[in-house]
């Protein structure tokens, strides 16, 4: 995957933002939703891992994950900053290495597999529609 997303095989990274609650997980496989939580791991997964491990400019992994889902789906005024646009806005700290609890996560669901991983890139804000969705404790 990691490959793909290098060589510009893959056009987006995104999340389906759609959580399952555990009681919704812990059925047979066959009959469980698809998914796991990562709204929360997205950003810094793919900075760890795409621009510090494998050296992807930083702002080719933000166009993955705003950019380019938007321009592929057709949302005008979606996924960049321009004059006249949505003002959807993350604002983050690049520097900032942190680990994923799922017990501290915001989401209603726990199901992840990077449950202790070092992140990079702690997001303080996020502005959805230019209304502020979620901010953070102010980092030290």
């Amino acid at each position: 995957m990691i490959e793909a997303i290098l060589d510009g095989v893959v056009d987006a990274i995104a999340t389906d933002h759609a959580p399952h609650a555990t009681h919704e997980k812990e059925v047979e496989f066959e009959r469980a939703p698809n998914g796991i939580t990562g709204l929360e791991t997205a950003l810094g997964l793919c900075l760890h891992w795409l621009h510090h491990e494998w050296k992807m400019p930083i702002g080719r992994v933000l166009s993955l994950l705003s950019a380019q889902p938007a321009a592929l789906l057709g949302l005008k005024g979606r996924g960049t900053l321009i004059v006249g646009s949505c003002a959807d806005v993350v604002v983050f700290n690049p520097k900032v290495e942190w680990t994923y609890r799922a017990t501290d996560s915001k989401s209603k669901s726990r199901n992840t597999p990077f449950d202790g991983w070092t992140m990079q890139g702690k997001v303080r804000w996020t502005i959805s529609e230019g209304r502020m969705a979620y901010a953070s404790a102010p980092q030290s």
